[in-house]
């Protein structure tokens, strides 16, 4: 007949923030194989956690969870959530269903004879072994979602939720669906937001209405092919993220992005091109491209950034931002063996421009209205004259060249060219000026 707990309803062992002389002993509720609470409807939190011999959790008449959320782990017979939580509406704090470090403890008497919990070691486990489904049917709003490193699970569903502050799904190899049908926005003010898919190689995600995410999007060796699942998605106030997706050959679905905080895509193997970006116009922090299959990489409609970083883009031919007016943050452009094109039509000002692709001199290099780069300028090898450069006035930081592509008195006609202009504010090295 229990209605309401305003504390946490704690099954198995305690929490690693719990103080030891407090919380129950370890082996208090080992034993148990079921626990059904039928009347409950509110409760502060709950910790289902460390029970060697749980396989059926039932709260049929919860309604909330009103103070520190919901921790499910280290429980390895318990086999499904399906109808754990059929009527929970609304979790404050976070929804955790996974694994991470199990606290060893055990019981001592100290100099008083007082009995507590003692650390005696930490070690690293599976969330819950063989649970195999997730659902939540009546969620509507919950703050973080977190679920990970539960190596049987094949299917997560909240079929009802609108708003998650942040959802997770991580370390969960067997994967396969995890649907969240109405789902509009994630993110919320005073927390680190968003979305975050890691080492889920075979899931499918489905989110047809997500149109905003406020903090991180996030997908790591994940098996998507394309980003369609996100189509609906027109605003991420945070940074994107796409790291090691080894099948990941577009990035249609991003259609609708305008702005994002920053832009990182490194290691994606089988990514050819940037389509799918093309009406993405301002990133608030940097660009980042590194070690992915990129054969062409154009923003056709970004006309403002912080920094632009190309390292390591193997197979990379063409590099254009061709509405690109300012980067206060400089502009990077390193180890690009294969590059023949590189074009900032509309570029006037930048911070450190720094031009190191490879040792062969670019077919087409376009910088025509660049006036001033207010940090250091670097050329190794890349460019086969100066021309390019043509309208710069000003060098704020050192001046460095070191190519065998440029003659000594290429390089001495620019440095003087920039000393009768608006000058070089740092020092100069360069092959043959004094």
């Amino acid at each position: 007949s229990l209605e309401r707990v305003e504390g946490t309803l704690r099954l198995g062992a305690p929490d690693e923030r719990e103080d030891a002389a407090t919380a129950p002993p370890v082996d208090a509720l080992g034993s148990l194989a079921r626990a059904a609470l039928p009347s409950l409807r509110s409760v502060g939190g709950i910790v289902v956690e460390g029970n060697d011999a749980l396989a059926h959790l039932s709260l049929p008449a919860l309604e909330g969870v009103e103070q520190t959320g919901v921790r499910v782990r280290f429980n390895p017979r318990l086999e499904t959530l399906s109808d754990a939580f059929p009527r929970l509406v609304k979790v404050v704090g976070p929804f955790v269903v996974g694994g991470g470090q199990r606290i060893l403890r055990r019981r001592e008497r100290d100099e008083r004879g007082v009995t507590r919990l003692v650390e005696y070691g930490r070690a690293p486990r599976h969330g819950n072994d063989v649970l195999r489904n997730v659902e939540l049917p009546a969620l509507v709003y919950g703050e973080a979602l977190e679920i990970g490193d539960n190596p049987a699970l094949r299917t997560v569903d909240a079929p009802a939720v609108t708003k998650l502050v942040a959802l997770s799904l991580s370390g969960s190899a067997q994967l396969r669906s995890a649907s969240f049908e109405r789902l509009e926005s994630l993110g919320g003010a005073g927390w680190e937001g968003g979305l975050a898919l890691t080492s889920t190689p075979a899931v499918q995600l489905f989110t047809p209405r997500l149109a905003t995410v406020h903090g991180r999007l996030a997908l790591s060796d994940t098996a998507f092919a394309d980003l369609t699942m996100l189509a609906s998605l027109v605003q991420v106030n945070g940074f994107v993220v796409l790291f090691g997706n080894s099948r990941l050959t577009s990035l249609r679905g991003l259609e609708g992005l305008r702005s994002v905080e920053q832009l990182q895509l490194q290691y994606n193997d089988a990514l050819k091109s940037l389509a799918g970006l093309d009406g993405l116009e301002v990133v608030l922090g940097g660009v980042s491209l590194e070690g992915n299959g990129l054969e062409t990489a154009e923003l056709p409609r970004l006309r403002s950034v912080d920094k632009v970083e190309v390292l390591q883009e193997l197979n990379l031919r063409r590099l254009a931002l061709p509405a690109l007016e300012r980067a206060p943050g400089g502009v990077f452009v390193r180890e690009c063996e294969a590059l023949e094109a590189l074009a900032f039509p509309r570029l006037a000002t930048t911070g450190a421009l720094h031009l190191a692709a490879g040792s062969a001199p670019l077919p087409e290099v376009a910088f025509p209205l660049l006036r001033e780069a207010t940090g250091a300028l670097e050329v190794a090898e890349t460019l086969g004259s100066f021309a390019p450069l043509g309208s710069l006035e000003r060098v704020g930081g050192d001046l460095r060249v070191r190519s065998s592509l440029l003659a000594d008195s290429a390089i001495q006609a620019f440095v003087a060219q920039l000393r009768a202009r608006r000058g070089i504010g740092g020092v100069v090295d360069a092959t043959g000026v004094p």
